[in-house]
């Protein structure tokens, strides 16, 4: 009989686990001291989020792990589920994990974060039912998973010498998903991380198309992608977490020398790709449909205000990498793309400003846009009026409107108006 424990890390921390969760990413991080961001960073980052950003304390994360001593199983690769009021799906992502057909032993580490809902139920049912492959972490307290912590002390909690991820409400379809990742990642050292495609699935309720059920998008681009750091001006990152596999090696070094990887931001996935890239190594991508990628009411990106944050976050991330390191790889494209980062965070601010009927945040926005040469004079101008007379919301409402329009319905003349937008910026 598997003996099945349940152990309190709330106080000490993980750090001090007990040896059954072997040498874990967190264990090996914690002997280092964390890494600050610099404060030329800091202030710029902050400037064109316009609010402060904060750090999770990789010591200081609360956690119990609840898991089944099998000392003798060290996995090759350990999967990361982030589960919170997943009760809906949750059997269905589990299932899609533990029936991996592979030559090798791996591991389910679930990130349970104090749900409102059955889910921390299913979680425990499913670990003692498959007690030699899933450990559970959870606390005494809601970590949040946009603050980065339940992330955080998930991945660093993985033994595996390869890490794949599979969130709550997703699932895989490719019962050999594991074993194909495993096998191009062995065959060639040079690559960091190794996805797949995956076709979305909109919920009933999320978008026009679902209104009377669920609604498949499949993905419209094919062929193998091998990208390397002399790409990255042409690489937009089209990484699906749900498909992705990397090497814990490059998230042992991301982590302890990059200190991005633990602010608190809104979506966290994305600094962990960019944080790869920036170690120089590179990532494949196959043309083998392997998960499902579901949209559902209770997801932050379906929400329309956590879709405007989200946002701001995703070009936060690709403007401090690019300032911080990609300007290296690329130094002719670097401005245009530091520029477009701004101007995408910039948008994403002023929508969230202009919902919210906040004419001081869009005052703080149009001082930014001035600051940083955004705008002429005359268009400041324009703007100042709108804002105090208070027609601007009304008037950006009636343009976003016409653009997402144009784009659907006359795709070649928005391609058209951005291609320009963006050659009068330049000039």
């Amino acid at each position: 009989m598997v003996d099945y424990q349940q152990q309190d890390f709330d106080e000490p921390r993980l750090q001090n686990a007990p040896e059954m969760a072997g040498r874990t990413l967190y264990k090996r991080i914690c002997a280092f001291p964390q890494p600050r961001l610099e404060s030329e960073f800091q202030e710029e980052l902050e400037k064109l989020r316009g609010c402060q950003i904060s750090f999770v304390d990789i010591h200081q994360i609360p956690c119990t792990e609840i898991s089944s001593e099998v000392k003798e199983i060290r996995p090759l690769v350990s999967v990361v589920m982030l589960a919170y009021n997943h009760q809906d799906f949750l059997a269905e992502a589990i299932d899609s994990i533990v029936s991996q057909k592979t030559s090798f032993p791996f591991e389910l580490v679930i990130g349970e974060d104090c749900s409102t809902d059955r889910t921390r139920d299913i979680v425990l049912d499913y670990q003692k039912q498959y007690p030699e492959k899933i450990r559970v972490l959870t606390a005494k307290k809601n970590c949040r998973f946009y603050n980065g912590s339940n992330w955080v002390r998930t991945l660093l909690s993985c033994r595996g010498k390869y890490i794949a991820f599979c969130e709550g409400d997703d699932y895989w379809i490719d019962e050999r998903k594991l074993q194909k990742q495993v096998d191009t990642l062995e065959s060639d050292p040079s690559i960091g991380l190794v996805c797949g495609q995956c076709k979305t699935k909109y919920e009933q309720g999320t978008c026009p198309e679902a209104s009377d059920g669920p609604y498949w998008v499949l993905p419209n681009d094919s062929g193998n992608l091998f990208y390397d750091e002399h790409m990255v001006d042409t690489v937009h990152f089209l990484v699906f977490t749900v498909t992705a596999m990397v090497r814990s090696s490059l998230l042992e070094t991301g982590f302890r020398e990059n200190p991005f990887l633990t602010a608190c931001l809104y979506m966290a996935d994305l600094p962990l790709w960019y944080s790869i890239l920036a170690q120089r190594h590179r990532w494949f991508r196959v043309d083998e449909l392997s998960s499902v990628y579901r949209r559902h009411s209770g997801g932050a990106s379906i929400r329309s205000k956590g879709n405007q944050v989200l946002r701001r976050d995703v070009n936060l991330a690709r403007y401090y990498y690019w300032r911080r390191y990609f300007k290296d790889f690329s130094p002719g494209s670097a401005p245009e793309q530091i520029r477009h980062s701004q101007d995408g965070a910039l948008r994403a601010r002023v929508a969230g400003h202009v919902y919210s009927r906040d004419y001081a945040g869009l005052m703080s926005d149009l001082r930014y846009r001035m600051d940083e040469g955004l705008c002429s004079v005359v268009s400041a101008w324009v703007t100042w009026i709108l804002i105090k007379t208070r027609f601007y919301p009304t008037l950006f409402r009636l343009f976003e409107g016409l653009r997402k329009l144009i784009r659907v319905r006359c795709p070649t003349l928005f391609r058209f108006l951005k291609g320009l937008r963006q050659k009068t910026r330049r000039g």
